[in-house]
């Protein structure tokens, strides 16, 4: 095997013997190796790269083509600006949310030493593409009402008196925001406000 056309590192599993000034015999060592396939981490991929047996240049080409596909697949980051990482709540919600949602599956990870956030991220990039986009926006929107529930105000009842029609609409908008009537009503005349009663900083207009 000639050494300038096919690199690997030499591990200790390795038997190495120069045969001519650039060619070399290798034969591997099956007498109990501690390899192991199963472990997904960052010493693994490359030693399972570093034995493939093909040729190097092929293995760079197929390396250059994973890259592409990773960046082609990858969430966008505007997606997901919203997930802090160094935010434990937010990160122990969006955890329990993906269980909710069946999407949680942390068995091909349990080898290696992924953060909350990185499993988050990983589990995400991993949706179809398409329905991808849509998950994440109402696993947004989620978020944000989740917030907006933990914000700690104190509320009080009130009881409007609304026609008929106009219940059975709200009870409609609820279910598709997926929120309660009170805070749906409570979330139109925030907005309401906001764009009619307020300025830019935030004063009464009238």
């Amino acid at each position: 095997m000639e050494s300038q056309n096919f690199c690997i590192p030499i591990s200790k599993h390795y038997l190495i013997k120069k045969i001519a000034p650039s060619s070399f015999s290798l034969n591997w060592r099956t007498n109990n190796p501690d390899f192991q396939i199963n472990k997904l981490d960052y010493d693994t991929l490359i030693r399972e790269y570093d034995i493939w047996e093909i040729h190097a240049k092929d293995k760079l080409i197929f390396i250059k083509e994973c890259i592409n596909q990773f960046i082609h697949n990858k969430t966008q980051d505007d997606k997901i600006a919203w997930l802090n990482a160094n935010d434990p709540t937010q990160l122990e919600w969006a955890i329990n949310y993906l269980k909710k949602s069946n999407f949680y599956n942390t068995t091909p990870y349990s080898h290696s030493v992924t953060s909350r956030y990185d499993l988050i991220l990983i589990i995400l990039d991993s949706l179809e593409y398409h329905y991808r986009s849509i998950f994440i926006e109402k696993m947004k929107k989620s978020w944000t009402q989740q917030k907006y529930r933990n914000s700690g105000k104190v509320k009080s009842q009130y009881h409007l008196p609304l026609t008929k029609d106009c219940k059975t609409k709200l009870n409609k908008l609820s279910l598709i925001m997926n929120m309660s009537e009170n805070k749906l009503l409570e979330v139109l005349i925030n907005e309401k406000y906001k764009s009619e009663a307020i300025d830019e900083k935030g004063n009464f207009k009238y």
